[in-house]
């Protein structure tokens, strides 16, 4: 079995503005093309509990994120799944820094 291997770029950014790629690799079991994720499902960690962030379905995909929690110094978890058809699923963790961009109403015109 090959582990599910996940990482995010940029590390950090700002929320709804900037896009960030997230890319996973591995995820089959004994090396065999007919053994790879069917299905990738992103959940969100946040304080009200789990969000499945939709239209996630590859492995590799864009995504924009929420504001992280500035107690926990704007940091946002993401838990990915692979999914398998006869397999047991698999499982990584990303984490990435999402702050928020002030806008400056009063000098923006």
């Amino acid at each position: 079995m090959s582990p599910l291997h996940c990482e995010i770029t940029p590390s950090q950014g700002r929320a709804i503005l900037d896009t960030f790629t997230l890319r996973c690799t591995g995820a089959e079991y004994q090396d065999n093309e007919d053994n790879k994720a069917i299905d990738y499902t992103v959940t969100l960690d946040s304080s009200g509990g789990p969000v499945v962030i939709p239209n996630w379905r590859a492995p590799t995909d864009t995504i924009r994120l929420p504001v992280g929690n500035p107690v926990d110094d704007y940091t946002v978890r993401l838990k990915v799944e692979a999914s398998f058809l006869s397999f047991p699923s698999l499982y990584d963790y990303v984490v990435v820094k999402v702050r928020y961009q002030v806008v400056d109403v009063f000098h923006s015109f």
